[in-house]
């Protein structure tokens, strides 16, 4: 019996210095999810939108999370026409994206039956070596 109550002291034990160490790192996970997409963010969400576009073709809602460690943020963007279900539509967003620095790394693929254009862009900001996957 003293064996299972120390076990489960260890196990209590690591538990509470696991949770510690977490909340040391910063590290903190928030789940979030719409009727379009899912995502698991470092912070909490802050929604934007509806925003219209320019010209006038499209609508976006923004999500943003920023924490000590990361900064992520996710566009959807409706689009009000039909629009080519292939690379070109991918290449055209990523093609568009000429912000974030030089592109290290660019490739193509499926995801569940979709096309997917994928950039990672490199730059350094006041010392700070920053990338940018989109």
């Amino acid at each position: 019996m003293r064996f299972k109550a120390a076990l489960y002291s260890m196990f209590l034990a690591l538990f509470l210095f696991a949770g510690i160490a977490l909340a040391q790192t910063g590290l903190q996970t928030t789940p979030y999810a719409t009727n379009y997409f899912s995502a698991t963010f470092d912070g909490p969400v802050d929604v934007q939108g509806p925003v219209r576009s320019e010209d006038n073709q499209s609508t976006n809602y923004i999500y943003l999370s920023s924490s000590t460690t990361a900064s992520q943020r996710i566009v959807v963007r409706f689009v009000d026409h039909d629009i080519a279900v292939d690379f070109t539509s991918s290449d055209f967003y990523a093609n568009d994206d000429t912000v974030g620095g030089v592109i290290t790394n660019r490739s193509q693929d499926y995801y569940q039956g979709h096309p997917f254009t994928y950039t990672r862009h490199h730059c350094t900001y006041n010392g700070v070596e920053m990338s940018k996957r989109t």
